[in-house]
């Protein structure tokens, strides 16, 4: 699940992209992935517009990647006018960790569940969420979690490849 509080919005804008391959990462052309992961991106992204006072969104990006065979990694992102800054919940034996957002500002965050490991970002007028998901995951088969460590150092290499500045910003 996701919440929200109150975003100071700073003056550089952003703009979510999502190239065919990232920090030499390759999309996955998997339909069976393609399916599951685009329905979760529409939670996602009715799960951020159901929000109180949430903005204006403007458009949604999304890709699935690989890392090597034994990860795929979803990512969602929507670029809008945003008021609020969109957390995760923790709960569920979720722990929420605050992590280092980067060069471009805002606010991040990372979480462990016993299936994958969530990232999240929001600034003004992005929101970028990383689903990784370790060997097979989107079709069931178990593997290790990410540790939080490890997903911040992902986050950050593919916000970098996947957030650009904003015309006129």
């Amino acid at each position: 699940g996701v919440s929200a509080y109150i975003l100071k919005n700073g003056s550089k804008k952003w703009v979510l992209t999502a190239p065919s391959s990232i920090a030499g990462l390759k999309t996955d052309t998997n339909p069976i992935d393609q399916s599951t992961f685009s329905s979760g991106v529409a939670r996602f992204k009715s799960n951020v517009t159901s929000l109180h006072n949430f903005g204006t969104l403007k458009s949604t990006v999304s890709a699935i990647y690989l890392l090597g065979s034994s990860q795929t990694i979803g990512f969602a992102g929507l670029n809008g006018t945003f008021n609020a800054q969109v957390v995760l919940k923790p709960g569920n034996g979720v722990q929420v960790s605050n992590v280092k957002a980067g060069p471009h500002g805002g606010a991040a965050e990372c979480a462990r569940t016993s299936s994958e490991t969530i990232c999240q970002w929001s600034t003004g007028t992005t929101i970028g969420r990383l689903d990784i998901i370790p060997a097979s995951g989107l079709t069931g088969a178990s593997g290790s979690p990410d540790s939080i460590s490890a997903a911040e150092s992902l986050m950050l290499k593919i916000r970098a490849a996947v957030e650009k500045p904003a015309h006129g910003s």
